[in-house]
């Protein structure tokens, strides 16, 4: 993998931790930097250097006992977003995209996404509230039944097929859920 796309994966986590904390700034702070072995130092380092060329990052608030203190930019959250909307948000079994990316995954104890990890996503990604509660109805229907073995008939998904249609990252959740449903042994 190149520097660039593990720098890429290092904002993601980053963005990750700083939305489940409703804050767009990071530090880290002397003791827990100076503690580090000296490679992980230096990878911190060569990150933020790149993070920071490409604009996703900038300096906020330095201070004496702060080494790295950066918040993300607008640009740098947005190139975490369109990654999530645009590919799998996580690698499963069966990942669903597209011809080139149809593959299926040698780890078969990581099941994919949760059905909690699909609701923040729709919550985060679906503006329209109309959109979304029909979205998180759905999803609640889906995971009902999964969990009490009651059937999926289909059709099951067409309220939501327009949605499905536009959100890739939906489809992948989804369609993880249900090859989960149907290849687990009782």
């Amino acid at each position: 993998m190149s520097h660039y796309d593990d720098t890429k994966k290092r904002l993601k986590v980053i963005y990750e931790y700083c939305s489940a904390k409703n804050r767009w700034d990071l530090k880290i702070n002397r003791d827990t930097y100076w503690s580090m072995p000296e490679a992980d130092r230096n990878d911190i380092r060569m990150h933020f250097i790149i993070m920071q060329q490409e604009g996703w990052v900038e300096p906020f608030s330095p201070s004496i006992g702060t080494p790295y203190s950066f918040k993300l930019t607008a640009k740098g959250i947005k190139a975490i977003e369109d990654i999530l909307e645009n590919s799998v948000v996580h690698t499963s079994n069966y990942t669903v995209l597209n011809a080139t990316n149809n593959i299926i995954g040698d780890n078969p104890h990581n099941t994919g996404v949760t059905f909690e990890e699909l609701r923040l996503l729709v919550e985060k990604n679906l503006s329209n509230q109309s959109d979304r509660k029909e979205v998180l109805d759905v999803l609640n229907n889906l995971q009902e039944r999964i969990n009490s073995g009651k059937p999926i008939e289909q059709g099951f998904l067409t309220k939501i097929n327009d949605k499905l249609e536009k959100c890739s990252w939906l489809n992948s959740g989804i369609v993880s859920q249900i090859i989960q449903y149907f290849t687990k042994s009782n």
